[in-house]
């Protein structure tokens, strides 16, 4: 299956902008089950340096460039065609039990084990707490598969939280969603 993608930005500014430097993730990423064909991007006014794709650390196509041109209106379009192969649910019987992935996790030698081992440890956005232990383990009961937990979980979040995009900020704390039950 085929998928043409077209998405635009408008940065409208107060006033005029006489340089401005910019960095935008914009092109959909080839993973297993999905192909970017093909990716244009068109900014007006046309930048004086269009910049090399890159790639950040977690593997996202980074374009960056800088309009050298006075203007108040910044437009950028990312035009993409996308293809997708059909891709079959995991049998979350297939996965090993949670508490086998927590040991392998903490003994990390390979580098797929080492990369999932950052995302153990608090993070200046995300504190580490016995309130989300708490909620969190009724979906982990002892024995159960680490797919099977996961799944268990969104679900649970899903259903018991409410998306409001009023109740939450960007430097709303984890625990104030936890215990509201909404936001973003």
């Amino acid at each position: 299956m085929k998928y043409r993608i077209s998405h635009t930005t408008r940065y409208t500014y107060d006033g005029s902008v006489p340089i401005g430097y910019n960095r935008v993730y914009l092109r959909p990423r080839d993973c297993p089950h999905q192909t970017c064909v093909r990716s244009q991007l068109d900014v007006t006014p046309v930048p004086a340096v269009f910049g090399e794709r890159n790639t950040d650390y977690y593997g996202n196509d980074v374009t960056f460039f800088t309009v050298q041109e006075q203007h108040s209106v910044l437009d950028v379009t990312a035009r993409s065609e996308v293809e997708l192969t059909p891709m079959l649910s995991p049998d979350h019987s297939g996965t090993p039990p949670w508490e086998s992935v927590v040991s392998l996790v903490k003994q990390a030698k390979e580098a797929d084990t080492l990369e999932a081992l950052q995302f153990t440890y608090p993070s200046e956005t995300v504190a580490v707490s016995e309130a989300l232990r708490e909620y969190a383990m009724p979906s982990f009961p002892e024995g159960r598969a680490i797919l099977a937990g996961a799944v268990d979980l969104m679900s649970r979040i899903y259903e018991e939280f409410t998306y409001d995009p009023h109740a939450t900020t960007i430097s709303t704390p984890v625990e104030v969603v936890l215990e509201n039950k909404r936001g973003v």
